[in-house]
């Protein structure tokens, strides 16, 4: 091959062979390292075990939120001001609890105070007193209808109460009674025979009073040893002389409707001292105050359940209904037929005066 005058061939290379990288003008070619050695700025990959691999990424948690303002010491819970509920239907769910957490149980002890002293169950059984004998085996009042004798009565009526006298001749303490109906007055429960009926009176109308150790009771005729007061769960009246003191039939919890007696309980504080409810008599004029809020519980006129800063607000009166047993139901002074209940996991402020509207005071 011929070459134009000043002009060179191409630089020949043997077989296997190529020719080195060209770089533009002012660029070097980078620096080579012998096999094994690495440039200063970076070293030797690190080695690992055979199967191990690198460890992974630090982790760091979320970022949490400053704690607030009103908690200053640690397990101090800040207090949230109640907001006064407007007249509407009560909310579907209770608010979450407010306030500071309950003190926590006192532990037992030597000095460890009695709630409720010198108590007995027969001290509703006394001359006047109106009672109401709930049956053990469904829950409900017993009754007198048609001067026949059921276990189905409702609460409010009056044919589910009955008004306590005792005997003439009677020794005391050998807690006899007599049970008359208060709306069927010339109705006595009586046990004759075998069977439970009414009478106008006579000693077939004598029934003892026992007292379980569940403060439940049951009662005895006075003339037919052996034969007991029971309902069945039909709301049926028994056989006497079928009914055993152990089974649920023949048992009955005594509510009082009517005291004409004071309290015979002595109900202490946690403190160890009597509380000031000793000294409320039946239908005493009450108010209710919350003390970590500085507000009164009251009924409004729909029967919702609210609470006042006003002490002179109307609705915030109650009376004071002593059921006997350290139990009380509290109704509406303001509002005829109101009254505070526990029912379905709520307060409420109306509804029948039942077992959902008694307290037992502590």
């Amino acid at each position: 091959q011929q070459y134009p005058p000043g002009q060179v061939p191409p630089q020949q290379y043997p077989p296997g062979q190529v020719p080195p990288q060209q770089y533009p003008p002012g660029q070097v070619p980078p620096q080579q390292y012998p096999p094994g050695q690495y440039p200063p700025d970076q070293g030797a990959p690190q080695q690992y075990p055979p199967g191990q691999g690198p460890p992974p990424p630090q982790q760091y948690p979320p970022p949490t939120a400053p704690p607030p303002a009103q908690a200053e010491q640690q397990g101090q819970v800040p207090v949230v001001v109640p907001v006064p509920v407007m007249d509407s239907a009560p909310p579907a769910q209770l608010p979450p609890a407010q306030g500071p957490p309950p003190p926590a149980p006192m532990g037992p002890s030597a000095n460890e105070p009695v709630l409720i002293q010198g108590f007995s169950v027969t001290d509703a059984f006394k001359e006047g007193n109106v009672v109401q004998l709930v049956a053990r085996s469904n829950g409900n009042p017993m009754n007198v209808k048609n001067a026949t004798v059921f276990g189905n009565g409702t609460f409010s009526n009056a044919d589910s109460q009955f008004e306590v006298s005792i005997p003439s001749g009677v020794a005391p303490g050998t807690h006899v009674v007599v049970l008359r109906n208060v709306s069927w007055q010339a109705c006595y429960i009586t046990i004759k025979g075998n069977s439970v009926t009414t009478s106008k009176g006579g000693t077939n109308c004598y029934l003892r009073v026992h007292v379980l150790p569940d403060n439940y009771v049951y009662f005895e005729s006075t003339e037919h040893s052996g034969h007991y007061l029971g309902i069945a769960k039909s709301g049926s009246a028994c056989k006497p002389k079928e009914v055993k003191p152990d089974s649920v039939e023949a048992q009955f919890f005594v509510r009082v409707e009517k005291q004409t007696h004071p309290y015979s309980e002595t109900i202490m504080t946690p403190f160890g001292r009597p509380s000031i409810i000793n000294s409320l008599r039946d239908r005493s004029v009450i108010q209710l105050y919350i003390k970590s809020s500085g507000t009164y519980l009251s009924i409004n006129g729909n029967g919702v359940v609210m609470y006042t800063s006003n002490a002179g607000d109307v609705h915030t009166f109650f009376i004071l209904r002593d059921r006997g047993m350290g139990i009380v139901s509290l109704d509406s002074y303001k509002h005829t037929g109101f009254r505070l209940r526990m029912a379905n996991f709520a307060v409420q402020g109306k509804g029948t005066s039942d077992l959902n509207a008694d307290f037992r005071v502590k």
